[in-house]
């Protein structure tokens, strides 16, 4: 190849420059910033996103609404050779001249969870694969990053509501006891604050429902008795999921793991507009019978063996039993103002054979409680818009114009949800195994469907704390829960051994969670969004995802659909035609805010404001 005049000119000041800051361009730490839409793995290196020379500038370049917040990815290593040991001890990162009233910074280790094969869904397994946002250490000291083990860092940005639009700089500074991390510079972190501000939970009308089982039994193994039993450690839980806009719902509840009205006064002071009260179905069979009824859960209509008659005939005396249960719960939900934010759930994916039992519950509970609202997933089309649910949830890909349409022209709300299901590959999921774009495109989809039909208006997800991992000799042998922590190397042979803190963690995301009747893995991740750290809850990469992808839901219900629908294509179409882009995700979500933006400056000219 022969290089023109100007080409080589440019060669060589790039080596003048690499040879000015180091012996080698790559004798140092590799670091460049990956966008946070694409997973970092431990074998990852900086070429694998389009980088590698250390002449070029790593930079960090957000843009977000105000309120929002917005995430960056950096990827740290440093390699073994002939040259060098390797490895990086005692890692920190510093974020430096972000003022507190624009916004407030955070860094995570990104951690890493080993993935196992199951032949339930696509695409699984497949060993260590980023997930856990793990904070610093307990210690007091930085984490570790072996020999040739890429270390990917998260960066959160929390702009404050009030913050003053414009452009901001800071600066991201990594430290650590090697003589190596001297040689990394500054990384400009550049933010622009759109003149733009988020809705608040309270004044969206994006509708969620975020299940989880918020008991002592599910955080005793973990915590012991005593944990949840104290307001502070339920806070924590809930206001991590408040700010990732994923409320902390629980659709299953029944007799006698009730949640305390508390918890939903505290919820609605935080602005949650809707929560579950019980699972109408979920009552003991008859007055004798001590325990509940157990259906499937959001389980890709995997029937089991024991779970029979779904559809049978609920008697009148079951109906007086449910109108008595929540008869108290209602009365002290009114007190406390908030009953219209309840709803009660049922009929859990039931086929349409069960829509007598349908008309019949959920008839009686809104006769008895005209101000209580009803929730059911039902896959069912037609939808008959005489039924007495008020939101219907609907699996995403199996969504059906002309059904929705009716149902909003009768003044109702629809929502969609995914789970296990769809899990071919040709569906947008939020396994472990895929990429983090994904989980947010799972909510441009969204967005393109209600600008084109007005539904959906929410989503529903049926876990985001399911922890069940193997407790049977048929799945490895039983399993002792414990709090996750960073695993621990001891064999000198191998190349991790000696450094501490490192991103590989102890915990299984594998899912049984049908043992003991299959002992097979369900999924890896599902129904976790969040891990039991130490000192409380670890988010997610996928969690953070979803936040971003149901703030970007809220940017583009705001645009006409005539301007939403076209930049919402370039990614999204339909359930099984989209595209994984980064960069043009990014562009086309600036381009949207730039039309808010200009729709806004016309609006305030006529006197009208957005």
């Amino acid at each position: 190849m022969v290089l023109e005049a100007p080409q080589r000119l440019l060669l060589f000041s790039c080596i003048f420059r690499c040879h000015a800051q180091t012996a080698w361009p790559a004798s140092g730490p590799e670091l460049c910033a990956v966008p946070s839409t694409l997973p970092v793995r431990p074998d990852s290196t900086c070429s694998d996103f389009g980088h590698g020379s250390s002449c070029e500038e790593t930079k960090i370049d957000i843009a977000a609404q105000r309120g929002e917040i917005e995430s960056a990815q950096l990827l740290l290593r440093h390699a073994s050779d002939q040259d060098t040991s390797g490895g990086l001890t005692n890692v920190s990162v510093r974020i430096l001249g972000l003022q507190a009233s624009i916004a407030t910074a955070y860094a995570f280790q990104v951690g890493f969870v080993n993935t196992l094969h199951s032949p339930r869904y696509q695409g699984s397994g497949g060993g260590w694969r980023p997930d856990p946002l793990l904070p610093p250490p307990a210690d007091g000291i930085g984490f570790d990053v072996a020999p040739d083990q890429s270390q990917p860092i998260w960066i959160e940005i929390h702009i404050d509501a009030a913050a003053a639009p414009g452009e901001h700089k800071a600066a991201v500074v990594i430290d650590c006891d090697d003589r190596y991390c001297k040689k990394l510079p500054q990384i400009p972190l550049h933010l622009t604050v759109w003149d733009i501000e988020l809705p608040s939970l309270a004044t969206s009308t994006l509708g969620t429902a975020w299940s989880g089982t918020w008991t002592v039994a599910a955080f005793a193994d973990y915590y012991g008795d005593e944990y949840w039993r104290n307001e502070t450690n339920r806070h924590q839980w809930y206001d991590l999921l408040l700010q990732s806009r994923t409320p902390p719902d629980s659709i299953y509840q029944a007799p006698p793991e009730l949640r305390p009205i508390a918890d939903y006064v505290y919820l609605a002071s935080k602005g949650v507009k809707w929560f579950a009260i019980l699972d109408v179905t979920q009552l003991p069979s008859t007055p004798d019978d001590s325990v509940p009824r157990l259906q499937p859960r959001h389980t890709g209509r995997m029937p089991l063996p024991h779970v029979m008659g779904s559809c049978q005939n609920y008697t009148d005396e079951y109906v007086e039993r449910l109108i008595a249960t929540l008869r108290p719960i209602v009365k002290s939900l009114e007190v406390a103002g908030i009953v219209d934010r309840a709803y009660i759930y049922g009929f859990d994916e039931n086929p349409v054979e069960c829509e007598p039992q349908v008309r019949k519950l959920f008839g009686a509970t809104k006769r008895a409680f005209p101000r209580l609202q009803t929730a059911a997933v039902l896959n069912w089309s037609p939808m008959p818009v005489d039924l007495p649910v008020d939101i219907w949830v609907l699996q995403y890909q199996e969504f059906q114009s002309k059904d929705v349409q009716q149902w909003i022209a009768a003044g109702k709300v629809q929502w969609q949800y995914h789970c296990i299901e769809p899990s071919s590959m040709r569906y947008l999921n939020t396994f472990i195994e895929r990429r983090p774009i994904q989980p947010r495109l799972l909510f441009w989809l969204a967005a393109l469907v209600q600008a084109h039909y007005g539904a959906p208006s929410g989503w529903l997800y049926y876990a985001v704390n399911l922890w069940s991992p193997c407790n049977s000799t048929a799945c490895g042998g039983k399993h002792k829960p414990h709090v996750m922590s960073r695993k621990q190397f001891l064999d000198p042979s191998d190349k991790h051994s000696g450094f501490k803190h490192l991103a590989f963690t102890d915990f299984p995301p594998a899912n049984y969670i049908w043992q003991p009747q299959y002992t097979d893995i369900f999924v890896n991740g599902d129904g976790q969004y969040l891990y039991p750290c130490a000192g409380g809850p670890c988010s997610s990469a996928r969690l953070s995802a979803i936040r971003d992808g149901l703030e970007d839901w809220e940017l583009f219900s705001r645009l006409k659909s005539h301007e939403s629908i076209p930049l919402l294509k370039r990614l999204v179409r339909s359930a099984t035609d989209w595209t994984e882009d980064p960069v043009l995700l990014e562009s086309t979500r600036r381009e949207a805010a730039k039309l808010l933006l200009l729709a806004q400056g016309e609006q305030q000219q006529t006197g009208i404001f957005l």
